[in-house]
């Protein structure tokens, strides 16, 4: 059992009567309440916020967001996506996929503004230096918005591991922009880079589902991606999908809005196109005829 739900246990007969429906409804619902603003929970089972808010504290989270989180290590036992069957098709498992994906999508896009986006680009043209975060699945993401600002011109680099994240970040300055890519926005490490780049005056733009999280708290601007993902499993590729969307939308106003990537981006493919393998291949012999 989580653990969460075993400390729930463990107090339930100190808990008030407002707090033993919530557990309540908790031991009957524990899957269905991840996705709730503590504004539906606070509906669905006839009590405050502010009681959900002493609930959650008396059983040891720091807040609803935590609370929701901690709930995520029961809900999360799928290995994949939490629609899939057994005893599905390859195309049935493709379809709920992307049926999953084009929902994530569009959210995305609903939590999203022209004014935030157009803070996050002022911050990414603006930096003398920037430096992107990501632990586990995050740095695989990290890497692919590293190499679209690489490509644009941007003095950028990532961060190789924790450890070197945290020196990098502890080197930033005022002028500098540290890119946190998160999806939970709880992991430790990231975190850490976050308050070193903070007590150095940088500026943090951070990518997370959970603008309320602690990553998201040590950020100027946050950029929402809204998935039905609430297990930050190694292989959630809504998250992705909407982050690497985000990525692309800052990468082309970036090329369609500033002066010169263009041409640096044009530059840079004449440069490395001597990496074309030239004259071989399957109809390599053809052509020579």
């Amino acid at each position: 059992m989580n653990k969460l739900l075993v400390e729930i246990k463990s107090k339930y007969s100190k808990l008030s009567k407002t707090e033993k429906r919530i557990a309540d409804y908790l031991f009957q619902n524990t899957d269905s309440i991840h996705p709730m603003t503590i504004t539906d929970l606070s509906k669905l089972v006839g009590v405050s916020e502010a009681t959900i808010l002493r609930f959650v504290k008396r059983i040891g989270c720091s807040g609803y967001s935590q609370f929701r989180f901690m709930l995520a290590n029961h809900a999360g036992s799928h290995i994949v996506n939490a629609s899939i069957d057994k005893g599905d098709s390859f195309i049935e498992m493709y379809s709920k996929i992307s049926d999953d994906v084009y929902s994530t999508l569009v959210k995305t896009r609903e939590g999203l503004s022209n004014k935030l986006l157009e803070s996050a680009y002022e911050a990414i043209i603006n930096a003398d230096q920037i430096l992107v975060v990501g632990v586990g699945n995050s740095y695989v993401m990290s890497l692919d918005l590293y190499h679209k600002l690489l490509r644009a011109g941007f003095n950028v680099r990532p961060a190789l591991d924790s450890l070197f994240g945290f020196i990098s970040s502890s080197q930033l300055t005022k002028r500098s922009l540290l890119i946190c890519i998160t999806h939970s926005g709880y992991t430790k490490d990231v975190f850490d880079c976050a308050e070193a780049a903070k007590r150095n005056g940088a500026r943090i733009l951070t990518i997370t589902s959970d603008p309320s999280s602690p990553v998201a708290a040590q950020s100027d601007i946050v950029l929402r991606t809204c998935s039905n993902e609430i297990d930050y499993r190694v292989l959630g590729l809504n998250s992705r999908y909407s982050e690497l969307l985000i990525f692309d939308t800052l990468y082309s106003y970036i090329v369609t809005h500033s002066e010169n990537v263009e041409n640096t981006i044009q530059s840079i493919e004449d440069n490395i196109s001597v990496k074309l393998v030239v004259g071989h291949g399957r109809n390599a012999s053809k052509r020579k005829k």
